[in-house]
């Protein structure tokens, strides 16, 4: 099991935070391109003492935290796509009065 405190630095991408170097590089490899993900990368994660069930967890908080990260982005790219359009038909709008 991983601790907590672990799986939320995971998920926050707090690196200095999450452990053994070899945690955090795994930790940075699936926030960043978790398709390079190798049986390797497993294999040191066991070898700094980690078992099956502990990598699936800190698969899993890494990738959630992650893709938060991202949602939250595109929401904001949104946002400020809405924000720009509405300013800009209101400048229209007050050219045309």
């Amino acid at each position: 099991m991983v601790a907590p405190a672990i799986r939320r630095a995971a998920a926050v991408g707090e690196l200095a935070r999450v452990g053994a170097e070899a945690v955090g590089r795994y930790v940075e490899l699936v926030r960043r391109a978790a398709f390079r993900v190798t049986d390797a990368h497993h294999d040191a994660l066991r070898a700094a003492g980690l078992d099956d069930d502990a990598i699936f967890e800190l698969t899993l908080a890494t990738a959630v935290g992650a893709a938060e990260e991202r949602r939250a982005a595109g929401l904001a790219a949104i946002d400020a796509a809405v924000a720009a359009r509405g300013t800009a038909a209101a400048a229209v709008a007050k050219r045309r009065a």
